[in-house]
């Protein structure tokens, strides 16, 4: 049972610089959507790979965790641009107007 977590985690200790290199490459919503579709899909068919062979539950363990990375940093970057936005728009012009 460990080593299924330890899978999860240790894909996302592999996957974080790939996966931030790829949000910063690609658009953060197609990227976001690939890699929910393929954490869902490899976290749904870890039940029926368990009857065949527990390597390969412990590979769609690994898949999972490097695209949960990639989840994150996507929604972190949205962040960013939407906060720099908000500083750009908002905050500074209410700023330079109470001056």
């Amino acid at each position: 049972m460990t080593v299924v977590l330890e899978a999860f985690h240790c894909g996302e200790l592999v996957g974080r610089l790939p996966g931030g290199l790829l949000s910063q490459r690609y658009a953060g919503k197609r990227l976001l959507g690939f890699a929910l579709l393929l954490s869902s899909l490899c976290t749904v068919l870890v039940p029926l790979t368990a009857k065949v062979h527990f390597s390969l539950v412990v590979l769609l363990r690994f898949i999972a965790g490097s695209t949960a990375v990639r989840i994150t940093t996507c929604t972190l970057l949205q962040r960013r641009v939407s906060f720099t936005s908000f500083w750009k728009w908002v905050v500074l012009p209410q700023a330079l107007k109470n001056r």
